[in-house]
């Protein structure tokens, strides 16, 4: 397994390290912690400004090295037979970030909620989101507060689509400590009533029996790996449900997959993975499958 791991010295990006340790991640596996020296200077012109310049993109590398080799080590202590290496670039975090990930590609990719700026979930909307929406890869966004004491509760998404299932194997494959309690998901979605009158009751009462045993296979699936597992399905949208029933199970991660079986790219602000990642209060883990 192949890890990249955002890192930036925030209090958000400390708690996606602490994450980590509840993420299941396997014994083994190579793993990238990258700091981004932010390129963002003042305009060139005289030659005292040229020369703070260069101090400046020379402290901020510097820095940026620093944060990334002190979280290298940090992980490494959690995970001490990890194989792990540290990078600190330059330019724009999510393009840098982007970049890294499209040429190292990793298998996961860990990133906190928000970072250094004052704007709180502004940034995380520029940041977390962009990589949320571009990479390649799944990618896991980690928020504070949840305790590392406790078994761990995890609420699963499956709606029977490729990705749904996708899901299930990526749970089904962690390293869960005994305890782990895991509740999947599925939401038959409520229709407005235009779509009712086109859509015939029995047809309707077919999707919710669909749904029913994907949830109750994808619960039997994932004791077979030693997890407490229930499945249920949920009437509404999922965009909400996924999130309140994350909060009644006091969940520390919600597993879905970018894309479902419409098979449309999950790229719009109305998209479960989005909606789920922007309004969740846990952290989630936005599955994709390998490419």
């Amino acid at each position: 397994m192949k890890i990249l791991v955002a890192y930036d010295g925030s209090i958000s990006a400390d708690a996606a390290i602490e994450d980590m340790r509840r993420a299941a991640l396997l014994p083994e596996a190579e793993t990238m912690v990258l700091c981004v020296a932010d390129g963002k200077l003042a305009p060139r012109g005289y030659v005292a400004v040229e020369r703070h310049l260069e101090d400046t993109w020379i402290a901020k590398l510097e820095t940026a090295e620093t944060l990334a080799e002190t979280a290298s080590n940090r992980i490494q202590s959690y995970f001490p037979r990890w194989r792990l290496s540290c990078e600190a670039l330059w330019g724009s975090p999510a393009e840098v970030v982007l970049k890294t990930s499209s040429w190292w590609r990793p298998d996961l990719l860990i990133v906190g909620s928000h970072g250094r700026s004052r704007a709180g979930r502004v940034f995380m909307g520029s940041v977390s989101l962009e990589l949320v929406h571009k990479a390649r890869c799944s990618v896991r966004v980690a928020r504070i507060g949840k305790s590392v004491e406790g078994p761990i509760r995890l609420v699963i998404g499956n709606d029977g689509s490729t990705e749904g299932e996708a899901v299930l194997g990526e749970v089904a494959r962690r390293a869960w400590p005994p305890n782990t309690n895991a509740h999947v998901i599925s939401v038959f979605e409520t229709l407005s009533p235009s779509e009712l009158e086109r859509r015939p009751y029995a047809v309707a009462e077919q999707e919710r029996a669909r749904l029913q045993d994907v949830a109750e296979d994808s619960a039997t699936s994932l004791r077979r790996t030693g997890l407490i597992a229930t499945g249920t399905v949920i009437d509404g949208d999922p965009r909400l449900e996924l999130v309140r029933e994350a909060e009644r199970w006091n969940a520390d991660t919600i597993f879905v997959g970018a894309r479902g079986l419409r098979g449309i790219h999950r790229f719009l602000l109305g998209s479960v993975s989005t909606a789920v990642v922007t309004r969740a209060s846990c952290t989630v883990e936005v599955v994709r499958r390998a490419s």
